[in-house]
């Protein structure tokens, strides 16, 4: 069972909560969902061509790129924090397989 359905059972069973509660609730509602499956992928691909303007490095070295970044967003705990987790982590990247 998910947090959600657990908060909606408790507002339920405890009426004098509700007060406290739906206001969680509306606002998880209004939160961003994290990026999965190919949204993840073009949105890595979009923070690589970001800040890889002018670089060299070994082709072979893309895929860790592309990982560093994508771990860095999965770790987070909300979609804005990934993207910022993601733009740190490709940029430390970055620096670390530059050839140039």
């Amino acid at each position: 069972m998910k947090l959600r359905d657990q908060v909606i059972r408790l507002a339920h069973t405890n009426p004098e909560m509700r007060m406290h509660l739906l206001p969680l609730l509306k606002e998880a509602a209004k939160a961003t969902p994290k990026l999965k499956g190919k949204k993840l992928e073009t949105e890595v691909n979009a923070c690589f061509k970001r800040f890889s303007n002018n670089i060299q490095f070994d082709i072979m070295d893309l895929s860790k790129l592309s990982k560093a970044a994508m771990d860095a967003y999965l770790a987070a705990s909300t979609h804005e924090e990934g993207i910022t987790a993601m733009d740190d982590a490709m940029q430390k990247a970055i620096a670390k397989y530059r050839k140039n």
